[in-house]
């Protein structure tokens, strides 16, 4: 049911606040895109991390395929132009994408200026991030499964 899934993404947003610190965080961002994209990921989160918290890697090759980025909110503060400008410029200067992903949300300007199609930085919101979390199960779990049935037009047959 898609209500019931809306109202499960958005306390999922308000436990992650609440409950998760900012290098969890950054962990729990990398498990989704490790599930997601099926790539090595490595935690690269610490002070001096220069914008980059974690790196996605092709498995077999080795070769980066993205810096990410996690900005962790307790509130609903907006990401700063300058934090992802700042990251844009890592990513552009070493010619790797970025993933700049956040429990909060971005700037009207931050979104004009990084949501094109030519830029380096795509940027994922709290809400598409619980989303992803919850279509991937990572913060998640299953707790019953729906299983529908049809009329059975043959099975009905047999007993002729």
């Amino acid at each position: 049911d898609e209500e019931y899934r809306t109202q499960v993404e958005l306390d999922l947003i308000e436990r992650i606040k609440k409950i998760v610190g900012n290098e969890g965080f950054e962990k729990l961002c990398l498990k989704l895109f490790e599930k997601m994209y099926d790539v090595e990921v490595q935690h690269t989160g610490s002070p001096g991390d220069r914008g980059v918290d974690g790196i996605l890697s092709d498995k077999k090759l080795g070769v980066i395929k993205f810096y990410v980025q996690a900005k962790h909110y307790a509130s609903n503060a907006i990401v700063s132009y300058s934090d992802v400008a700042s990251f844009y410029g890592k990513c552009s200067h070493d010619k790797v994408f970025g993933i700049f992903v956040t429990t909060s949300n971005f700037s009207n300007n931050t979104r004009d200026e990084f949501e094109r199609e030519d830029t380096f930085v795509k940027l994922v919101d709290g809400k598409t991030l619980a989303k992803w979390l919850y279509e991937y199960n990572v913060g998640i779990k299953e707790i019953d499964r729906i299983i529908l049935k049809e009329i059975d037009d043959d099975g009905l047959s047999s007993f002729n």
